[in-house]
């Protein structure tokens, strides 16, 4: 009777390499960053938008694609959801975190006078999220698992956040002026959701990988928005950058009986 062949490791699963999935990003954000700055000159007239501007229905277009891709190539990145194979110590992961919090929290110092009510609250959790995303920093920097708290406390002030924008966003009517920042900031509370399963070894890899890239993306578009939101969505991007699994594929060698094994497996799975 034939033997079959021994399972490759989960990991091995990985099939794409990660430039597609960041020229597709960041390609995307930039294109989408200049049809948004080009409709927001062009395309308005007393804060209402032409019906017949046709760089709205690009932008969707392009949008469409770019989420489209981005979860089509996020299917073969694999599905490790264990912390050590997902982050590794990273220098500029870490600094990228380091920036997001410097950024969220002079937006919380500069944005405390004036604020009442939930606007404070959302002023106020700025401070613990930009804590939590400083500890996070410090895991990408030596690549130890730290607590899940950290990254589900940021998620949890996107989502308080959200809801105080929701509430001056449902004003309203023209949905055009806000339904990107709103994707964005959906975007990455899922994102930094699925960021704190990696901490339990209960990550999912390929949500974590889409939902970070669609964050940066929505966020480079919103940029051309300018001053509203500016900090926020600058400080996402890095945020996002820091926080995104290891794209590159991981290093694959055969022990003795011929099964592939990653070489950075612990010493536990080699043997």
């Amino acid at each position: 009777m034939e033997q079959k062949p021994d399972t490759p490791f989960k990991s091995a699963e990985q099939k794409y390499e990660p430039l597609p999935l960041l020229a597709l990003c960041f390609g995307g954000g930039l294109a989408g960053f200049l049809l948004r700055l080009y409709m927001n000159t062009h395309c308005y007239e007393n804060g209402l938008l032409h019906r017949s501007c046709a760089v709205h229905m690009l932008l969707i277009l392009l949008s469409v694609i770019t989420l489209g891709g981005l979860a089509f190539l996020s299917r073969g990145m694999g599905r490790d959801s264990r912390f050590h194979r997902n982050y590794g110590p990273s220098a500029a992961a870490a600094g990228c975190c380091f920036i997001a919090a410097a950024l969220l929290l002079y937006g919380a110092v500069t944005g405390l006078s004036g604020s009442h009510g939930l606007a404070l609250a959302v002023t106020i959790g700025a401070f613990p999220a930009s804590a939590c995303l400083v500890f996070f920093g410090i895991s990408r920097l030596n690549g130890r698992r730290c607590a899940f708290l950290f990254p589900l406390g940021a998620s949890l002030f996107l989502a308080l956040r959200l809801l105080y924008r929701f509430r001056l966003w449902s004003a309203d009517p023209i949905l055009t002026d806000y339904y990107f920042a709103m994707l964005a900031n959906v975007s990455a509370m899922l994102a930094a959701y699925h960021t704190a399963g990696f901490c339990l070894d209960k990550g999912s890899r390929r949500r974590s990988i889409f939902f970070s890239l669609a964050a940066i993306y929505f966020c480079l578009v919103c940029l051309a928005d300018g001053k509203e939101g500016l900090l926020f969505h600058c400080a996402v991007i890095f945020w996002m950058a820091g926080a995104l699994p290891r794209l590159k594929k991981p290093r694959l060698r055969r022990r003795p009986g011929g099964q592939i094994v990653p070489a950075e497996a612990p010493p536990s799975e080699l043997s």
